[in-house]
C-alpha cells in the first residue's frame, strides 16, 4: 500500500511554541519582579515609620528602658560611667571597654577590679 507509510504526522500549529514562550517570559518577569520588590522591601524598611509617633516598638522599647534604667535615651539610660558591666560577672564587658559611651570616661583601675 504505497502512501501508507508515507504519512507525515500531523504539523503542531505554530501558535503553541509561542504560547510557551510567552508563558515562561511571564513567569520570569514575574519572578524578577518579586526579587525586585522584596530587594526594595529590605532596603526601604528601616526607612518606613522610624518616627516615634509611628512606630509603637520604638515607643515600647523606650518605655522599657525608662522603667529599668530611669531613662528612655539608650545612650544614658542608667549609666553612671562606671556602671557599664554585664550582668553575669559583674565586670564590665569588652565591647563597653573598647567602644566610648557619649560622656563617659574609664579609668584603667576600674576595669581590672
Amino acid at each position: 500500500m504505497p502512501g501508507v507509510t508515507d504519512r507525515v504526522a500531523p504539523r503542531r500549529g505554530w501558535w503553541q511554541p509561542l504560547l510557551v514562550f510567552l508563558i515562561g517570559l511571564a513567569l520570569g518577569v514575574l519572578a524578577l519582579g518579586t526579587v525586585l520588590v522584596g530587594c526594595a522591601y529590605l532596603v526601604l524598611r528601616p526607612f518606613a515609620n522610624a518616627s516615634e509617633d509611628h512606630n509603637p516598638s520604638f515607643r515600647y522599647g523606650e518605655r522599657v528602658l525608662e522603667q529599668a534604667y530611669g531613662s528612655n535615651d539608650p545612650h544614658t539610660a542608667g549609666l553612671d560611667c562606671g556602671a557599664l558591666v554585664d550582668r553575669a560577672g559583674g565586670r564590665p564587658s569588652p565591647f563597653d571597654r573598647d567602644e566610648a559611651v557619649d560622656g563617659c570616661e574609664y579609668e584603667e583601675s576600674s576595669l581590672n577590679d
